[in-house]
């Protein structure tokens, strides 16, 4: 009987086989794996103080799961450019942002629920999953490359009319979990690989959003609206103040040049978008976000001013250098201050 299926099953060995020894590769060299999950790549500076673990899911400082009397909990919804799993766990900005908090006399304990690969949509998952049972006080926002790419895959390339309704071109429902195929097979290292070294020879093929075309623009917009809208709600529904915080990147004007390894990275999360497109978007997406946080009454957190168009404090356009981690934090603890000082005020 199972003779018949013998071509097949081989096939599956093989492939099974292939994507083991691609991601224990890929594990080895610094990079967050399907099977493997985030690397070692530092001893924590005492044993348990850091997460991830089975009992605290966060790449930051171990906290309790009990709330103290008098800790502001601050949950971060991000991606990569939180987790940043081949930095140590010390470096990151989650972790110096409540070092420096607490240097500066006030309670905190941050929960850094980041994940590389990670959009909006994941980030309102992860608060459903998980927000209950930590329960954030503040929950901040630091979202938009990821969104933009799974926004550009469904938009670009198709005919846009400027005057349609932007309800014609619907927000794809999430998948509902992490077991969903779609999303198993996009975290396995050979659909990684592919996307990396075949996307930008596919995209070469057909043009580019340049970010100038209004339809698209229009309905980009309207879906990255709707994405910020649902952190919101979501952060809301848990009794949390969401927070939103402008995003920072190395080039971000449109017009100028990139680097050709800036470039090329780009190219490589996003064949659609020229480099020229991607940071028109960005622009966008900032005009959403601050559109939706002034419609919903959300504070915007304004950090990026600090770090925008520094390149030597990015490794690429959007991820942090050590530097660029420890400047980030430091501008967010001192627009994160005065909001804690006032709050702790309204409690007592």
């Amino acid at each position: 009987m199972l003779a018949r299926y013998a071509v097949i099953l081989w096939t599956l060995g093989l492939l099974a086989a292939g994507e083991f020894a691609l991601e224990l590769r890929a594990s080895a060299r610094g990079f967050r794996t399907l099977l493997f999950g985030a690397p070692v790549l530092a001893a924590p500076a005492s044993e348990g103080e850091f997460g991830p673990s089975a009992r605290f899911p966060f790449r930051s400082r171990v906290a309790p799961r009990e709330r103290r009397d008098g800790v502001t909990r601050i949950w971060i919804a991000s991606a990569s450019y939180a987790e940043h799993v081949r930095m140590p766990v010390e470096g990151i900005w989650p972790v110096l942002l409540q070092d420096e908090l607490e240097a500066r006399g006030l309670d905190v304990e941050v929960l850094n629920a980041s994940q590389a690969g990670w959009e909006l949509h994941r980030s309102v998952r992860t608060l459903r999953e998980l927000g209950e049972a930590w329960a954030p006080d503040l929950v901040l926002v630091y979202q938009m490359s990821n969104d933009l790419d799974r926004i550009a895959s469904a938009l670009v390339g198709r005919a846009v009319d400027p005057e349609a309704d932007l309800d014609a071109i619907p927000e794809p429902p999430p998948p509902p979990s992490d077991l969903d195929p779609t999303e198993v097979a996009r975290q396995t290292t050979a659909y990684e690989l592919l996307r990396s070294k075949l996307g930008p020879l596919v995209g070469d093929l057909r043009p580019q959003c340049n970010g100038r075309e209004p339809g698209i623009n229009a309905a980009a917009g309207a879906r990255v609206e709707a994405r910020f809208r649902g952190v919101i709600a979501c952060g809301r529904e848990l009794g949390a103040t969401p927070m939103l915080v402008s995003f920072a990147t190395a080039y971000p004007d449109p017009e100028q040049p990139l680097p050709p390894e800036f470039a090329a990275a780009l190219r490589r999360a996003n064949s659609l978008l020229s480099s020229e497109g991607w940071r028109r978007w960005v622009r966008l997406g900032d005009e959403c976000m601050r559109r939706v946080a002034e419609a919903e009454g959300v504070p915007v957190l304004e950090v990026a001013t600090a770090l925008d168009g520094r390149p030597e404090l990015f490794v690429d356009q959007y991820h942090f250098t050590p530097e660029g981690h420890h400047l980030f934090a430091m501008q967010l603890a001192n627009e994160l201050e005065p909001r804690l000082r006032a709050r702790a005020e309204e409690v007592r």
